[in-house]
């Protein structure tokens, strides 16, 4: 009798247990913020899991392929807390490191395509403090800075033989010629007032984006999806975009790259 009293026990237990564990699904955007959405609207769609801890999968609602996997603290409000890995479009792990309270904290890992470590960089409450080392894809130190409360203190370059070369920064962003100032001027003098805006009283703020490539061209040009407003206004918003001139194309750890990039612009009457 004792015998399968046990064995009820640790079945009953393991059912009980088991019932408890939950998985739900919601929709997010990360517009202003990562919040909940509905399903049209959404990038991303989160796959939570109840368990002994809390954990989620998040994946592209593009083409549903994972893009984040990690541990919560708190779903509402959501909270990461624990080791979460980044994936990017093309399916490798680009970044992994862990959160404490929402903020990064410890030894963070960057990747390559190739899965060797492209940088590592230490974070105390989200902010960069300590040494940023990044690599050669072949694996030779290709940089070493040092950071206190994410402002740099010192930092060196490398060639792939160890020898001291011109210190160039990780990541170079590209700009509009003549830097932001000349950006406003520009879409102040080129932007149009759609006539029918105008009449129906419409203002908002539209963001436009697109990828700046290597040579500085602009292309790929649309409104971003999580941030969308009256569709007049989208329409010269992205004319006027379409008509700019080429800008200061960005660099990644001194190699040029293409970059996402969004241009906000204003419709006030």
């Amino acid at each position: 009798k004792i015998k399968y009293f046990i064995m009820f026990f640790f079945v009953f237990t393991y059912l009980v247990s088991f019932s408890q564990d939950k998985i739900d699904t919601v929709y997010i955007t990360y517009a202003g913020g990562e919040k909940e959405t509905t399903k049209n609207k959404a990038t991303y769609f989160r796959v939570r899991k109840y368990t002994d801890t809390l954990y989620a999968d998040e994946y592209r609602t593009k083409d549903s392929s994972l893009a984040n996997s990690g541990n919560f603290k708190s779903f509402n409000p959501s909270v990461r807390d624990g080791f979460c890995t980044a994936y990017s479009d093309s399916g490798y792990m680009s970044v992994r490191g862990q959160y404490l309270d929402n903020k990064r904290t410890g030894e963070w890992i960057n990747y390559n395509p190739n899965g060797n470590i492209w940088y590592t960089v230490k974070y105390v409450a989200d902010k960069k403090n300590g040494s940023l080392i990044s690599y050669y894809k072949t694996g030779e130190v290709k940089r070493r800075c040092e950071y206190v409360n994410d402002s740099l203190k010192s930092g060196k370059c490398f060639t792939r033989t160890g020898a001291d070369t011109t210190y160039y920064d990780l990541y170079v962003y590209p700009t509009f010629p003549g830097g932001n100032d000349q950006l406003i001027r520009y879409i102040q003098k080129c932007l149009k007032y759609p006539k029918e805006a105008f009449q129906h009283r419409l203002e908002g703020k539209v963001y436009v984006m697109c990828t700046v490539k290597k040579d500085g061209t602009l292309n790929n040009i649309h409104v971003d999806p999580e941030r969308n407003s009256f569709y007049i206004l989208n329409d010269a918003a992205i004319e006027c975009v379409k008509q700019m001139p080429k800008w200061n194309y960005g660099y990644v750890d001194g190699v040029r790259k293409d970059y996402m990039w969004t241009i906000p612009i204003k419709f006030k009457l």
